[in-house]
């Protein structure tokens, strides 16, 4: 476990309980959290780092589950890929395409095998509409809707968009990778977006509200709508989709 924060909690959860893993190596910049996370998931039977390079070095890892803040990706993934690590990675990869693609890069080199946080991908209702579409059942799907409603300040990286990427990057995506998956490639998209109800928040520049108009290359359309203006403390996620 690379990285352990918040998120990464709901994996280690996770994995503890699967008789087919072992969690051998936890790894944070505050070792205190990675002894933590060793007496919780692990039984203190793992090893504990405070640098991942060395963890890559002194390890014979499997995988890795990288459960850093986006704006703390730097080269991990790529000492994973050289070290024949394959690699779990919480979204968003990066904050510029420039280190989104060398780290796609360096993982084909390498033949790891990858695998984006995107967990909507795997829901009941999701994996039913897949076997219709896959089946020729469903037909075409011609138009989405989807929305992303919550108002809660998050974490402290989360409100500054330098550290996130803002709403869409850091959290809306994941009704973007679902377009994508369910509908097909994009041909063009438009968004507008802005920071209404939080310019007196001290260090929150993501934006609040956004409103995206999808094209995809089949044709299809698709509606997005997100906001951090809604219901506080209740987070209402759901999609239509018309075939």
């Amino acid at each position: 476990m690379l990285g352990c924060g918040g998120i990464a909690n709901v994996h280690a959860e996770v994995l503890s309980k699967n008789k087919e893993m072992e969690l051998v190596a936890f790894c944070d910049i505050i070792e205190e959290k990675a002894k933590s996370y060793n007496i919780r998931y692990a039984k203190g039977s793992a090893n504990i780092y405070a640098k991942y390079p060395k963890m890559f070095e002194k390890e014979k890892l499997d995988i890795v589950y990288i459960c850093l803040p986006p704006f703390a990706h730097t080269n991990e993934v790529e000492i994973a890929a050289e070290n024949n690590v394959n690699i779990f990675i919480e979204k968003p990869i990066a904050l510029n395409l420039d280190i989104a693609r060398k780290m796609v890069s360096v993982t084909e080199r390498h033949s790891v095998k990858t695998q984006v946080g995107f967990m909507s991908r795997f829901g009941t209702a999701i994996e039913y509409f897949k076997d219709l579409l896959g089946a020729g059942e469903s037909g075409q799907p011609v138009l989405m809707t989807g929305r992303y409603f919550c108002n809660s300040l998050h974490s402290w990286w989360w409100r500054d968009k330098s550290k996130s990427g803002g709403q869409i990057v850091e959290q809306i995506i994941h009704l973007y990778d679902l377009s994508r998956y369910l509908v097909g490639e994009l041909k063009s998209i438009y968004c507008k977006m802005d920071n209404l109800l939080h310019k007196d928040v001290e260090n929150y520049t993501s934006e609040d509200i956004s409103a995206s108009v999808i094209k995809f290359s089949n044709g299809s359309l698709a509606t997005l709508a997100a906001t951090n203006c809604a219901i506080p403390n209740k987070w209402i996620y759901d999609f239509h989709l018309v075939s």
